[in-house]
Order: C-alpha cells, then sequence, then structure tokens
C-alpha cells in the first residue's frame, strides 16, 4: 500500500508511546509524554479522517499489513469521476477523502498468519465496521 502510507506511518510513530500501556509489566503512568501523543493522535484524526461519505462517489481501500499489526483505509477521491483509480500523485493525494481508518496490533497467533492473510484480516474487519 503506498496511498495513505503517510498517514499509517505518522499514527505508527505517534501511536508507538502507547502501545505498551497493557502490557504487563509496563508502567501505566499517564504522565505527559503520553498525553501529548494522545492529543497528536486525537488531531491527526480529526484532520485527516473525519469525512462523510459521498454516496455517488467510488470508494476505495488501500491496507498494509507488518508482521506486528495492520491498518486499511476506506476513502474516496472527491471531485474524480468513478472508475478512476487511485494513485499515489499529489492530485489524488488533495483529492483523498477518508472515511474510515483502522488499524491495530496482531495478536501472537495472527503474527504467523501470511502476508495476504493479515491484509485479507484487515479488510473483513473494515468491511465489518462498515
Amino acid at each position: 500500500m503506498t496511498y495513505g502510507l503517510e498517514i499509517s506511518e505518522k499514527m505508527r510513530n505517534e501511536t508507538s508511546e502507547l502501545h505498551d500501556l497493557g502490557k504487563e509489566k509496563h508502567d501505566c503512568q499517564w504522565r505527559r509524554e503520553k498525553e501529548v501523543t494522545f492529543q497528536a493522535i486525537k488531531q491527526s484524526i480529526s484532520i485527516n479522517a473525519i469525512a462523510l461519505p459521498d454516496p455517488e462517489g467510488q470508494y476505495h481501500l488501500a491496507v498494509d499489513a507488518s508482521k506486528k499489526g495492520v491498518g486499511v483505509v476506506l476513502f474516496q477521491l472527491n471531485g474524480i469521476p468513478p472508475g478512476t483509480d487511485a494513485g499515489s500523485s499529489a492530485f489524488h493525494h488533495t483529492a483523498q477523502r477518508i472515511l474510515i481508518f483502522i488499524s491495530f496490533r496482531l495478536t501472537e497467533v495472527e503474527t504467523r498468519y501470511s502476508n495476504s492473510e493479515r491484509e485479507a484480516l484487515v479488510v473483513i474487519d473494515c468491511l465489518a465496521e462498515v
């Protein structure tokens, strides 16, 4: 997935401070660093991922998977006619309207899935959300 990758990368970097909160031997103190991270995530979501779908528009789905986590972006291209493939051009990036962004860390069992299976897993989760 190259389309929406910069958002996925940014979110991964911003959320790294919060990922270990649920671990058994992790210090669960909510300190300034975690609050700053949380506020940055909220701002990023409100700027990049809040749009209502255009019922006449074409939907695009971009997925990415690693050994540790998966992510999916459901988006539309505003002002671009249906039937157009989403590309990585600056024109497409400015037309992008993100409808849903989902990412999650894989379970121990899911980390053993093939990359295609991990990507299919996140597509199924996204469709269940819609």
